[in-house]
């Protein structure tokens, strides 16, 4: 099922303000959810290195700064804040490839790992996902069906990169590099109260 919780600009004309977020539900437990944005909201960059080879994971990338920062102020109100539960995100290894996962984190918002875009879509066609026209506007990383790429939070093969979803929907363990271009999208993850 979706939900719409929080907004953030979709339809690329900031003068209307930003439109309501739509999430998809992939698991409950009791009175809380787990969900996933329907739509790619942003392309960036996992972590803006200078160093080709810098050991980066999901507890130290930009990204992690900017989702559980920026984003979170700039789409969700005290209301929905309070909604949001800090979860336990675990630093999951690669199945492909011996290389460090990095460390546990807690957050509020977070990206899938390789092991739950696997367990919470049935298909690769369910995996897969499509910009929105802000998203697009700011040159997210397309296939030619128009699908966009997405980040994942697992290291790669090696661990300047970073595992990522195809435009097919397909899990990609090799990953990209962590300042990949064109940036794929994000598509935050988060732990909701529905009580």
């Amino acid at each position: 099922s979706v939900i719409r919780f929080g907004s953030f600009e979709q339809d690329g004309d900031p003068k209307n303000g930003a439109e309501e977020i739509e999430w998809i539900v992939l698991a409950a437990e009791g009175t809380r959810a787990l969900v996933v944005s329907r739509y790619g909201l942003e392309p960036r960059v996992f972590n803006d290195e200078k160093n080709l080879y810098a050991v980066i994971t999901w507890g130290n990338c930009q990204l992690r700064t900017w989702l559980n920062g920026t984003f979170c102020k700039t789409a969700f109100g005290a209301g929905h804040l309070g909604m949001i539960l800090p979860s336990e995100v675990p630093a999951e290894k690669n199945p492909d490839a011996d290389v460090r996962p990095g460390q546990d984190t807690k957050d509020r918002v977070f990206l899938l790992s390789i092991g739950e875009a696997r367990r919470y879509f049935d298909s690769d066609s369910a995996r897969q996902c499509f910009g929105t026209p802000w998203c697009d506007a700011r040159g997210a990383d397309r296939g030619e069906n128009g699908a966009c790429r997405w980040w994942l939070r697992s290291t790669g093969v090696v661990e300047s990169s970073t595992a990522v979803v195809t435009e097919t929907g397909q899990v990609f363990t090799n990953g990209f590099s962590t300042g990949h271009v064109p940036h794929p999208v994000v598509r935050p993850a988060m732990w909701i109260e529905l009580g």
